[in-house]
């Protein structure tokens, strides 16, 4: 299987720039931000910041989280969600705040304060401030390695690779700058990062994809690490092969095998057939988000929907 579809996908469609080469990428609407874990999700929008997970995720293991934050400036900057049991925001003063297993957490060793991103992982976190990007482990030990991204970026996207790197606490880390240009560190292959002309967002899931948008809203995805990929993980991938070349795709939502995305009118498509087999219908969605294990989407005013592989999907309550 290529790592790229058999057309011109690596070639900036033709209004990714402009006519001086620049890149020209159109910056998606951020008024409601949902990010999906395996665990625990969080929505939030320019009132509130709602939190779910726990038994609701199918898990009974893991207590469901406090139905208020703690004191958290609105409207928030960003929010996230990852593999093992935590979610972060950063609230609109710029401080940052998370839960880990539905209780207060505040990672150390990264700046608390003057932030405008976060991306947590499962052993740890990533922050964006003014600085670049700041990436810590949670549980400092063997695998203590500190990502350092120096720059001035708008967007994270943080995904441990996969296990037969041995790196799996070890973030790749892509970020993303105003015009559109990608800056990535940690163990991610360089060809992956060269495909990226001119991106509007960006995601990674935890074994071994790179998906963005380029400034016309066109899908790309890559194998971030080409030369270490498995068998099983190049096999879960194979829907690459199938993604489309239309434009005004926003809102990439990762999962174990799968990939969907919202279109211009805000409809789900999904690819993949680790995906579900009838993705909810209609237009309408202003947010949709993706982990390992499940995926959400939201419409304004609603209560989220989420969904495990092909055929469980289920309404998580009202807002």
């Amino acid at each position: 299987m290529d790592d790229v579809p058999a057309d011109d996908s690596d070639t900036p469609a033709a209004n990714d720039t402009d006519t001086s080469g620049s890149c020209t990428p159109r910056a998606p609407d951020r008024a409601v931000r949902l990010a999906v874990g395996s665990y625990y999700a969080v929505l939030a929008d320019a009132e509130s910041v709602l939190t779910w997970g726990g038994v609701e995720f199918q898990d009974t293991s893991f207590p469901p989280p406090p139905a208020e934050w703690p004191a958290v400036a609105l409207p928030v900057r960003s929010v996230s969600a990852d593999g093992g049991a935590q979610v972060c925001v950063v609230d609109a003063d710029g401080a940052l705040h998370c839960l880990r297993t539905g209780v207060g957490w505040t990672p150390s060793g990264v700046p608390q304060s003057g932030l405008r991103s976060v991306a947590s992982f499962s052993g740890g976190a990533c922050v964006l401030n003014d600085d670049g990007v700041h990436c810590v482990r949670s549980d400092p030990g063997e695998h203590a390695a500190v990502v350092e991204l120096p720059g001035s970026w708008v967007e994270l996207a943080v995904g441990p690779t996969s296990e037969n790197l041995d790196h799996l606490f070890d973030p790749a880390t892509c970020a993303l700058d105003a015009g559109g240009h990608v800056g990535c560190a940690g163990p991610i292959g360089t060809d992956a990062i060269e495909r990226i002309p001119c991106a509007n967002e960006l995601a990674m899931d935890e074994n071994a994809v790179l998906c963005w948008t380029s400034g016309s809203g066109r899908i790309h995805c890559v194998l971030r690490h080409e030369d270490a990929v498995s068998p099983a993980e190049r096999d879960r991938a194979a829907w690459i092969d199938t993604l489309p070349t239309t434009e005004g795709w926003h809102d990439l939502a990762l999962a174990r095998g799968y990939l969907c995305a919202l279109d211009a009118e805000g409809s789900i498509t999904c690819w993949g057939a680790a995906g579900p087999e009838r993705p909810p219908s209609g237009p309408g969605f202003v947010a949709l988000a993706g982990s390992e294990d499940a995926t959400c989407a939201v419409r304004a005013g609603d209560a989220p929907i989420c969904w495990w592989g092909p055929a469980s999907i289920t309404a998580i309550g009202d807002r």
